[in-house]
């Protein structure tokens, strides 16, 4: 089964209005495709998300001199989930189904972007 926060949810995490990519379909978010475009005190943030597909893509650069930090697509993404997001720090979890192993993802957005990606055996 699929969980992706709501979008309201999201704006709240993110600090940021989402763009649809299909406005006369924008009553259900969850069949678009949502970006979102935010900053912290050091990196410039494009989260795309994308529930019905299972897709998220981030993109962070450094906010002074552009440079890419890092840049992922992730697809079959099973739960988005937000572990942390408060006036001090965002924190989220992106867990990736690949049958006999389980990906998971954690990303700091705030105070400064910082991830983490493990991979588990499930048997």
């Amino acid at each position: 089964m699929t969980r992706f926060p709501e979008v309201i949810d999201l704006i709240a995490l993110f600090r940021s209005e989402p763009v649809v990519s299909d406005a006369s379909e924008a009553s259900d978010l969850f069949y678009n495709e949502t970006t979102y475009r935010f900053t912290n005190a050091y990196e410039q943030f494009i989260v795309v998300v994308s529930p019905a597909m299972q897709e998220v893509s981030i993109q962070v650069t450094h906010l002074d001199s552009g440079h890419l930090i890092s840049s992922l697509s992730l697809k079959q993404v099973k739960t988005f989930e937000i572990m942390q997001d408060d006036a001090h720090a965002s924190r989220i979890l992106l867990t990736l189904d690949q049958g006999d192993i389980l990906q998971t993802v954690e990303i700091d957005l705030r105070p400064r972007f910082c991830q983490q990606i493990q991979e588990h055996w499930v048997r």
